[in-house]
């Protein structure tokens, strides 16, 4: 009986955690335009604006995200694949950080924060940008 109640805890665990990721992902799929990227210049932040451009991150379920319009704020226009998960580095697990999700992205971590119809994707945890978006 012991064994039954362990494999249906681990079970509980395992479809908790995937469902957990695949809402994420489904949340995050779609259309996001590019409407501005932060920039820390010597402690300083610089905006740029991008809301006359036609900049896409096109976030697919499958995993694979298509970037058009791009002029390389960040990513050039192309196709890449991304995973989402709590940590810094993809490699780690040992560098959770609980309560943050990042989407990894050609090997960085973009820090996310998402609501219904707007998400920043930001390395600022490195000086790096953050780029704002909104649902297309």
């Amino acid at each position: 009986m012991k064994k039954i109640a362990v494999l249906f805890l681990i079970m509980m665990i395992t479809l908790s955690c995937s469902s957990d990721d695949d809402s994420i992902r489904s949340q995050l799929s779609g259309q996001w335009r590019l409407m501005s990227a932060d920039l820390m210049n010597f402690g300083s932040q610089d905006t740029i604006d991008y809301s006359g451009d036609n900049i896409i991150y096109n976030f697919k379920n499958n995993g694979k995200l298509i970037i058009t319009g791009n002029d390389d704020i960040a990513h050039a226009t192309g196709e890449y694949y991304y995973k989402i998960n709590n940590n810094q580095q993809t490699n780690d697990p040992n560098n959770k950080q609980e309560n943050n999700l990042y989407v990894h992205i050609n090997n960085t971590a973009w820090a996310l924060t998402m609501t219904e119809d707007a998400m920043t994707l930001s390395t600022s945890y490195v000086d790096g940008p953050a780029l704002n978006f909104v649902r297309k």
